[in-house]
Formats: C-alpha cells, sequence, structure tokens
C-alpha cells in the first residue's frame, strides 16, 4: 500500500511545505520506495510509493494533465483497465505501461465522480478540483484501502493512515473511548469511526467532499442496489458463469511488480486460489504456498467437526498440482502476543482475530524472504462463491418451494418427526416472535446474558455509558441477538459495514511490515454482485452445503478436499502457546490495572480470574463458554490495552 495524502487550507492560505513534508515522513513505512510532495496554492499533495504494479512504479504522483483542472492521488488497482481503456479511446499499446493513477484522472476528466462507479478493483483515492477549489476522497466498497481524515473550519488533512496526520504537531494523538469499548465488545459496525480522537475514516463505498465551506459525506456505492437476480435454465450455468468470473478475478491479481505466493489452507476457497493462479502463471511457472500448521506437543484436541492440521490436504492438492511450492509453518516457540508491537505501531489499531496475528506474521515474514511481492489470499470466499447456504431452509419457506424443503429438511435421512423438529428450529422460531426465541435460547442455556458474557471484556460501566451492547442489536450484529439464521441481506451487512471496519488499517500495517501486499480474488466486486443475486439452493443442496463451490472446483482439487466437510481449525494449539505465556500474560494484567484508564474500561478482574483458572487441557466442548474466551476474549482484551498504553506512550509493558 502506498501513503497518500492532501492538505488542504480551507482558509483560503497558502498550504505549508514543512506541512507536507511532516505528513510524508510520517507516511514513510507506507510506501519506502520514494516520497514527493506538490504545492497548489492552499493545497499540498503528498505520495510515497510502494509500487503494487509494474505499471506504477516510474510514475510520479500525483497525476494531472498540464494546466488541467484536477490532481488526481491513487492507491491500489483498477482491475478492468481493458473496459475503460476501451470507453476512454486508449489504444491497448500505451495502456500496458500507463499507471493506475494516470488512468483514474482520464476517467475522472470524462465522467467526474461518475468514474467511481465504474472503478473495478481495489483503491483509495484524492481528487483536488481546482476549477471548484474542492477536494474529494473516495474508497473501494470492500475496505481494502484505508482513508483517515482531521477537518476543522480552516483546514482539511487526509491521508491514507492516522500517523500521516498525526505528524502534525496540532492533531493531538489520543485514543478515542467509544471505539476502544467498541473493541472490547467485538462491535466493529462504525466503519466511519477511528481509533483516535478527532480522526475520521472515509467509509468503505463512501465519499467526502470538502470546499471551503462546505463539508458533504455520502455513499456512492450501494451493494443492495447493484445486485440484480441471477437466474439461469440450469445449474450448470451457474458454475460455468462463476468459474468465469472467478477466473477473471484471479487474473485482475496477477497484476503484480513482482513475484507472487499464496496462502493455502486445507478447505476449498484457498486452494482455488492457488490453483487457478498456478495456471494462469503458465507452463513451468511456480508458485510458492505457504499453510500454519499447528506446534510438536499440540495435544491434538478440536471441537466436534473440525480438524487441527491442514498439512495431509495440503500435501494432496500439491501433489495433483505440481505447480504448487508448499511450505508449513508452525512459528515453534511464538505466541499470540509474538509481533504484536509492531503490528500496533503500523497498523495503528488493535487487529481483530488476535489468535491468528502471530503465524500470519510469520507467514508474511518469510514470504517477505523469499522476494515475494503479492500474497494471494480467500477470506471473502465464505461471503461470496463459497457460501455455506445456512439460510436455506428460510428462503425455501419464503418461496413456497415445499417440495425442496421437504427434500432438505430429511436429506440426513430424518424421520417425519425430525423433519418437523428442525422446520421448527430454523424456520418457524426464527421467524416467530421475540418471547418464542427467547424460550429457545432459554432452553439452550444461550440468553441474551450469555452470549454478551461470550463476547464482552469491557467494565460494565463503560459497556453502559457507550451503549455498546444496544447499538449491536440495533445494528443487527450476530454476536449481539438471536434472531433468523444468515440472510442475504446480512452478508451485505458484513461485506460493507462488518467485514470492512477496520480491514484496510490492517492490511496496510502488514505491508508496511513486511513489504508484501494481500490481495483476494473473492473480494472482487463483479463476483460479490452476481453471487449475491443467485438463488439461495444454488449454495446449499441436498443437504451439501457450499454447493456452487464444491461444484466449481471438481477436477480442480482432490475428492479429499472436495467433498470433505470438516472445517479446520486454526491456532487450535492454542492451549499449548497460551499456557507457556500465562506469566507474561499475568504481568500484562496487572500493569493494566496499575493504570487509571485501563483499569476503568478492561474488565480486570475478570482477565485474573480467566488466568487464574486456567484448564490444564485444550477445551472442546462447544457449550464450555471458556473455548471462545480463553483464546478469543483474553488475547483481544490484552491487546486493546497494550494498544491503548503505547498510544498513552507507557513503558508498563515489556516489549513482545
Amino acid at each position: 500500500m502506498s501513503g497518500i495524502a492532501l492538505l488542504f487550507r480551507r482558509d483560503g492560505g497558502e498550504a505549508l511545505r514543512a506541512d507536507a513534508e511532516r505528513i510524508a515522513r510520517g507516511l514513510h513505512m507506507h510506501g519506502r520506495r520514494r516520497a514527493s510532495v506538490t504545492m497548489m496554492g492552499p493545497v499540498a499533495l503528498v505520495h510515497t510509493l510502494f509500487a503494487p504494479t509494474p505499471q506504477d512504479a516510474e510514475f510520479d504522483q500525483p497525476a494531472r494533465a498540464p494546466g488541467g483542472r484536477f490532481a488526481v492521488l491513487f492507491d491500489g488497482r483498477i482491475d478492468n483497465r481493458a473496459a475503460l481503456a476501451a470507453e476512454l479511446g486508449i489504444a491497448s499499446g500505451p495502456l500496458g505501461t500507463m499507471a493506475d493513477a494516470e488512468l483514474a484522472l482520464r476517467s475522472w476528466q470524462a465522467w467526474g465522480e461518475a468514474a467511481l462507479d465504474r472503478w473495478v478493483g481495489e483503491f483509495a483515492a484524492i481528487v483536488w478540483d481546482a476549477e471548484r477549489h474542492t477536494a474529494l476522497a473516495a474508497r473501494s466498497p470492500f475496505g481494502h484501502r484505508p482513508l483517515n481524515y482531521h477537518l476543522r473550519p480552516d483546514r482539511l488533512v487526509i491521508a491514507s493512515m492516522p500517523k500521516g496526520l498525526h505528524a502534525l504537531p496540532d492533531i493531538p494523538r489520543a485514543v478515542d473511548r467509544q471505539k476502544i469499548a467498541d473493541a472490547l465488545c467485538q462491535l466493529h459496525t462504525d466503519s466511519a469511526r477511528s481509533y483516535f480522537e478527532g480522526i475520521c475514516r472515509v467509509r468503505p463505498g463512501g465519499v467526502i467532499e470538502v470546499g471551503a465551506g462546505r463539508v458533504e459525506t455520502r455513499r456512492y456505492y450501494d451493494l443492495a442496489a447493484r445486485v440484480k437476480p441471477v437466474r439461469y435454465a440450469r445449474d450448470a450455468d451457474y458454475v460455468e458463469a462463476g468459474r468465469a468470473l472467478f477466473d477473471q478475478a484471479v487474473a485482475a491479481c496477477l497484476r503484480s511488480s513482482g513475484p507472487v505466493g499464496a496462502f493455502l489452507s486445507g478447505g476449498l476457497d484457498s486452494a482455488a486460489v492457488a490453483v487457478t493462479a498456478a495456471r494462469q502463471m503458465g507452463p513451468g511457472a511456480r508458485l510458492p504456498t505457504f499453510t500454519w500448521v499447528p506446534e510438536a506437543g499440540w495435544d491434538g484436541k478440536v471441537g466436534n467437526g473440525g480438524y487441527g492440521d491442514e498439512r495431509p490436504y495440503v500435501e494432496a492438492i500439491a501433489a495433483q498440482h505440481p505447480a504448487l511450492q508448499p511450505h508449513f509453518v508452525d512459528v515453534a516457540g511464538s505466541g499470540f502476543l509474538t509481533g504484536q508491537d509492531a503490528l500496533l505501531q503500523a497498523a495503528e489499531l488493535p487487529v481483530r482475530n488476535v489468535a491468528n496475528s502471530y503465524w500470519f506474521q510469520a507467514i508474511m515474514a518469510q514470504a517477505r524472504d523469499q522476494g515475494i511481492a503479492v500474497m494471494l489470499d480467500g477470506t471473502f470466499g465464505n461471503f461470496t462463491l463459497s457460501r455455506a447456504g445456512e439460510d436455506i431452509f428460510l428462503y425455501l419457506w419464503q418461496q413456497r418451494a415445499w417440495r425442496a424443503l421437504n427434500r432438505e429438511l430429511g436429506a440426513d435421512g430424518r424421520s417425519a418427526t425430525g423433519r418437523l423438529r428442525r422446520l421448527a428450529s430454523e424456520v418457524i422460531v426464527p421467524l416467530g416472535p421475540r418471547w418464542l426465541r427467547d424460550l429457545r435460547d432459554r432452553r439452550r442455556g444461550d440468553d441474551d446474558d450469555t452470549r454478551w458474557q461470550h463476547i464482552n471484556m469491557a467494565r460494565a460501566s463503560v459497556a453502559e455509558a457507550m451503549n455498546t451492547r444496544q447499538r449491536g442489536i440495533d445494528t443487527g450484529t450476530p454476536f449481539f441477538t438471536a434472531g433468523p439464521l444468515m440472510t442475504v441481506d446480512l452478508f451485505r451487512w458484513m461485506m460493507i459495514d462488518h467485514g470492512a471496519s477496520d480491514l484496510g488499517e490492517s492490511l496496510a500495517g502488514l505491508t508496511a511490515l513486511h513489504g508484501v501486499e494481500m490481495r483476494d480474488p473473492f473480494a472482487d466486486r463483479r463476483i460479490v454482485e452476481w453471487t449475491m443475486g443467485l438463488p439461495e439452493d444454488q449454495f446449499y443442496r441436498n443437504g451439501v452445503d457450499r454447493w456452487l463451490m464444491r461444484r466449481m472446483v471438481d477436477g480442480m482439487l482432490p475428492d479429499s478436499v472436495r467433498t470433505n466437510r470438516r472445517r479446520g481449525i486454526q491456532s487450535c494449539d492454542w492451549h499449548l502457546r497460551m499456557t507457556r505465556d500465562l506469566p507474561r500474560y499475568r504481568a500484562e494484567v496487572e500493569a493494566m490495572g496499575d493504570d487509571a484508564d485501563m483499569a476503568e474500561m478492561i474488565d480486570v478482574d475478570r482477565l485474573r480470574d480467566m488466568i487464574d483458572a486456567w484448564p490444564d487441557q485444550s477445551i472442546t466442548d462447544s457449550r464450555d463458554p471458556r473455548r471462545s474466551a480463553l483464546p478469543v476474549l483474553l488475547p483481544l482484551a490484552l491487546q486493546v490495552g497494550r494498544f491503548v498504553l503505547r498510544v498513552k506512550g507507557s513503558n508498563r509493558l515489556d516489549p513482545v
């Protein structure tokens, strides 16, 4: 990820080069190749180059035509370059060497803000309009590229990361207490709020436009409005169309300034990405892949329906596709806090899923050491082509497809009585009145208070003051409320507001640390919009979940992978690693308890209790609340606390 920034004197004064140069130094780690500062009267434009594509390597930003109206700063990729060039009358020869920033400028000159709707890819863009004296900043829909800003009546400052803003001495560096409370409660729906006071984010798929006396924020991208029903004559037609879109998305991710590698698990999504990429790279090409495996000494325990060691599945995939070069990474001796200080400095937020952070960074470091520039990933597969189809029963009920509903209710050989019970569980109760769901939850021991305890590490007083619980319920956050099962509407919400929140800064931090960019073909806008329009019975049929993806990879992946219904459990060796680090955890908890701000925000007493009652083995019983609390809530709270103390400049904690 490159760094981009704009400083706009809204009062009409001249922008100061010294301030722009401070911002450039602040963004240095997000573009180490070179930096440029361009002064244009009341505006300063800053660019620090990372060069993720070959076309970017020698192009100096901003992009602007001599004497032209617009100046454009652009971070990211435009993946539909050929289609845009055809509309703009750009020949294939010049397009081959044209930087994405230049293509963005040409399209903005032609269509103005409507160009945003035509760009397919991952991007953050800043546009200065010299004629109207306005600055506009926009992000692509699914959150992969961040933009943060600080606004006051006389000045606007926009930068990729908060450190670019904090480079100015008059922008204080203090945590936003509501955002910290939200993180401790796993509430990630406020994508416009940053973790720092006075700093906001441009929302994914959103725009902020600022003039001398005007400020406007809006969404230019509405996923629900883009989704159209997709209906084909045959089931096979869905598979063919899905494969074509997927091939297109993977090809777009391969446009890189250096070698490409891939994350590879034993599941469908990352395997489909790796195999497709290796095929597209051509004869003789080799694709390095990286797989986390448990540390030796792990007790082998996982929950029902899961598996911990993905090595056998990856080896089967590699045996079928010799172009893959598998690397297995166990990160022996590391713990959940390993590398956290560097990541917190680079990403400037407490990253989610702390349990996977240490090995994720280890893989990125290995990829860097092999000279890899881009790592392919399949994280968004579960939201798109590889959706499990959990709401099939609700869908068939709403479609009044009674015969198909009866088939799915009995797909596992259930009796008539068993089908009625499943109907009640999957349809009647979710669609029924709230009291009926409450009755079910009480019988399961899964009422609202129990769920709240499973997700919350904030002090009760702070959570109440910040209204986190009610805001979670009001936004339909799954952790907070037991409503109907996953629906297409909920997937839309997760793609934009929940799934994308914090993603940009997290990815930017990883790229800055390791010099490797992550790309996910499943997050391609064309794939997202198409899959959201599919009938739900393309994702679940005859009791088989992820039915579309399983058909798409038929012949591509070994049957042992393609038909596997078990789920890979990453960081399954958490008990081994965390038990080894208990003394460090205890010291960190005590340090937080000694800090007034931390003791007020984090439930330190509960953290102490977790450590004092540490189990002697991994917990596999899904009904045991410790199964998620220990490997999820404890590291989360420790990382949030470390982030806050770091921002405060505290030296209470030892480096990790």
